[in-house]
């Protein structure tokens, strides 16, 4: 009769080395299964941000790209960048009006612009448009 294989299931242990301030070393054995260790990272949530999407049309063999807007925290609004001159004011007038995302909920233009364009990728443009988060990037003054 083959010998019974042990259980797996092993709680993980950690040895570190303490120096205490005598200058001695010791180790020290911690159970480390309920522990958690944050680092810490520097996130600078007041910087003002850029948030960037470009148009592109669907056409056949490949799609068109059609332009690039931005939201600028800096100036609080939605910034044209570039419009392609065939497709610019269908452009415009996409940026004048609501979007309306995939999950069937609305973002206003006017009440939330900065949520439009963050929004903007996840939406329904029509006339065989759509929207492509671009870049996100530190808005610096001009």
């Amino acid at each position: 009769m083959p010998a019974q294989k042990k259980p797996t299931t092993t709680k993980s242990k950690a040895t570190k080395t303490i120096v205490e301030e005598v200058g001695t070393i010791k180790n020290d054995t911690t159970d480390n299964s309920s522990e958690v260790t944050r680092t810490n990272v520097d996130v600078q949530h007041d910087v003002p941000m850029r948030y960037y999407i470009q148009f592109w049309k669907e056409v056949i063999p490949h799609d068109v790209w059609c332009g690039t807007v931005y939201w600028s925290d800096l100036r609080d609004s939605i910034i044209i960048e570039h419009l392609e001159g065939p497709h610019a004011s269908d452009i415009e007038m996409l940026l004048e009006g609501n979007l309306m995302l995939k999950n069937g909920t609305f973002v206003s233009r006017y009440e939330t612009p900065k949520e439009w364009i963050k929004n903007a990728p996840d939406a329904i443009l029509g006339f065989k448009f759509y929207a492509k988060k671009f870049v996100e990037c530190v808005d610096e003054a001009e």
